[in-house]
């Protein structure tokens, strides 16, 4: 008599594992034979579908095994839509030679949260960036933990606070608007900057760059908080005076021109006598297109 299988026994699942293999399964027919289905179909009752389906997201992940999760995400492609001026999502089966994420877009993943936002505004500092390391650390995920990684050096450098202070206004937390469908973080435009500076383009591409940043400093933070805008912008000054030959002097006479109408301006003799250092960044940078110590 064939003993070998006698200790087998069926695959122990929690309740939540069971929900989650039952719902992700229903969830694959109906992609597979009714083709692309949005939230607002999978959760008729469902206020928000948006955020239905991140919850129901979130029960696969921690109930899947990586691989299960990982093939999921892999399977099934996903469009972040809007349906009547409100956030849904679009599921379909992905196509064989898979599929890729778009440009994340904050408007989408603003809109409709406790930290609701308007096209209106001119920019926003919803949360702060320790928090949302605190709660990513939290969880011990993978895929957050390489991306929080990658980001370390950034967010430790330009969201120094201890975040004792909720008017503490940081860079990756804090967006501005470019137009009405396009907003950055002002991490994102500095960082656009440092890799527009690095990579052997025209100069259209990096005046851009610098334009896009310049206005996302200023427009992520109130007309008052000229301490950390000034120290942004310091920052971008050292990258453009390093960019001067590959920048017009037309195009850096209107930075000039730009930063000189700030309140409490960084090329403001005020400003540069506590930081001789930014002093020869601003003469590398201005001092042929109408920048003179004496002047200011």
């Amino acid at each position: 008599m064939d003993t070998g299988h006698d200790s087998y026994q069926p695959a122990p699942f929690t309740s939540p594992a069971r929900h989650a293999a039952y719902s992700g399964n229903v969830l694959l027919l109906i992609a597979m034979i009714g083709g692309p289905v949005t939230g607002r179909e999978l959760f008729p009752r469902a206020p928000y579908p948006a955020s239905t389906w991140r919850r129901r997201a979130l029960l696969w992940r921690s109930q899947f095994s990586a691989e299960a999760w990982r093939n999921l995400a892999a399977i099934l492609s996903l469009g972040r839509t809007w349906y009547r001026n409100d956030r849904d999502v679009s599921i379909d089966m992905a196509p064989e030679q898979g599929w890729s994420v778009p440009e994340l877009d904050p408007y989408w993943t603003f809109y409709g949260s406790t930290h609701a936002i308007s096209r209106e505004w001119e920019g926003w500092h919803a949360v702060q960036t320790l928090h949302l390391l605190r709660e990513s650390h939290f969880t011990c995920d993978l895929a957050e933990d390489i991306a929080w990684h990658a980001l370390e050096a950034i967010t430790r450098e330009l969201d120094g606070n201890d975040g004792s202070d909720p008017d503490d206004v940081e860079a990756t937390s804090a967006f501005g608007v470019l137009s009405p469908d396009r907003a950055l973080s002002a991490t994102n435009a500095i960082t656009r900057v440092w890799l527009a500076s690095s990579r052997p383009a025209g100069s259209d591409d990096l005046q851009q760059a610098y334009g896009d940043c310049l206005l996302v400093i200023l427009r992520s933070r109130d007309d008052g908080d000229t301490a950390s805008r000034n120290a942004y912008l310091a920052r971008i000054l050292r990258q453009l005076a390093a960019d001067r030959d590959r920048l017009s002097p037309v195009y850096r006479a209107k930075v000039l021109g730009f930063l000189s109408c700030l309140n409490e301006p960084i090329v403001n003799e005020s400003y540069l006598a506590r930081f001789p250092v930014v002093r020869r960044w601003v003469k590398q940078a201005f001092e042929d297109v109408g920048w003179s110590a004496a002047s200011e």
